[in-house]
């Protein structure tokens, strides 16, 4: 029968042996997992490449998008400020216009007036006209 000393030294050898499978299956494991996480970091880059280049298309996209509806606004704008221009009596002209419009307004005035004492003047002559 073995001896307290050798069941000592075989179940330390055993334990020693069992340590070392297990870093065997991990250095294994290493092995075969460190080609597929490269292959995995190399497709992660091109992905993120991809992404990239896919965000530059959206970029110019929507950069385009925004020019459009720019220059769109602008020339809206552009037309109805032409028209409320063109609608609107601008500096001095207008105020000249005005004088010009307030001096006919004046004369028709004047011209009423005369109109609303000429038939009255005129009855009283055709009525002295008719007694004589």
């Amino acid at each position: 029968m073995a001896t307290l000393q050798e069941t000592r030294l075989r179940a330390a050898e055993t334990i020693r042996t069992g340590w070392l499978a297990y870093l065997g299956l991990y250095g294994t494991a290493f092995d075969r997992a460190k080609p597929r996480f490269e292959e995995l970091s190399v497709r992660a880059r091109e992905f993120f490449g991809e992404l990239v280049e896919k965000g530059e298309e959206v970029e110019n996209v929507a950069q385009e998008t925004i020019g459009d509806v720019r220059e769109r606004t602008h020339s809206i704008y552009s037309a109805g400020l032409t028209r409320a221009k063109d609608v609107m009596p601008s500096g001095v002209a207008a105020n000249d216009r005005v004088a010009e419009l307030e001096a006919e307004v004046e004369a028709l005035t004047k011209q009423v007036a005369g109109l609303k004492k000429k038939p009255a003047a005129r009855k009283t002559t055709k009525a002295k006209a008719k007694a004589a």
